[in-house]
């Protein structure tokens, strides 16, 4: 999750790409709200479909569309161009709780 201004970015983790590629599907749209730990859509690879779950609560205010002719963006350029939908925050002490990429890696490490 990145954060500029009063939107945040979601992607996928470089960690969760190298375990298994895949593309986003059923994402929300532009003006939708989504609520922190519940499915905004889903992420499909070639042995199964999970779920994408909101790491914060907030307003989608831009959904990237460009990922509908190029999926595999999502997996050569996760924290680029891959970047699924921007949220603006409507509880911004849920960003107290995320993690950063390289904390996300570290913590991966320690597990």
């Amino acid at each position: 999750m990145n954060h500029a201004a009063d939107t945040s970015y979601r992607a996928r983790s470089e960690h969760s790409l190298r375990a298994l590629p895949s593309r986003p599907s059923d994402l929300p749209a532009e003006g939708d709200t989504i609520i922190i730990d519940e499915t905004f859509g889903e992420i499909e690879s070639v042995k199964s479909v999970s779920e994408l779950h909101a790491p914060l609560s907030g307003e989608i205010v831009e959904v990237n569309t460009a990922l509908e002719d190029s999926p595999e963006t999502v997996n050569e350029d996760a924290y680029g161009g891959g970047w699924m939908i921007k949220v603006r925050p409507t509880d911004v002490s849920e960003l107290d709780v995320l993690m950063s990429s390289d904390d996300y890696e570290a913590f991966l490490e320690e597990a």
